[in-house]
């Protein structure tokens, strides 16, 4: 079952009041920024199996990556790139993009990337 983590406080509330509902080891998709996902799955009892990080929105991702150091680097080195018709930016662009390659291995840096999906269960 997927879920909008909302970001009013007493939505989410009513939302871990839902989550606890569940039977234990029902599925849960829990779709949102960050610091809500985690802090409603650990309200609700949710054990996060997987936490992946969204590009560029929880809403639209583009891209779902592991929230892994060696997999947000890879997929900014290797995957993004600078698009079509911005030749001029192409230089600095394609710096800042390897630049994102290493800093993006640190959690403080990953915590910045704030849409997240947490796949897990209900405990």
């Amino acid at each position: 079952m997927l879920f909008d983590v909302p970001r009013s406080r007493r939505r989410r509330r009513a939302l871990v009041r839902t989550l606890r509902g569940l039977p234990p080891g029902q599925c849960v998709v829990l779709r949102g920024r960050g610091s809500s996902v985690r802090g409603v799955a650990h309200e609700a009892h949710v054990r996060v199996g997987r936490e992946m990080i969204a590009l560029p929105s929880a809403s639209r991702p583009a891209y779902l990556v592991e929230d892994d150091p060696a997999a947000v680097s890879l997929l900014c080195r290797q995957v993004l790139s600078v698009p079509p018709g911005l030749t001029r930016l192409a230089g600095p662009a394609d710096g800042m993009l390897r630049f994102g390659g290493i800093v993006f291995r640190l959690r403080p840096a990953r915590r910045m990337l704030r849409s997240r999906i947490a796949v897990g269960w209900r405990s």
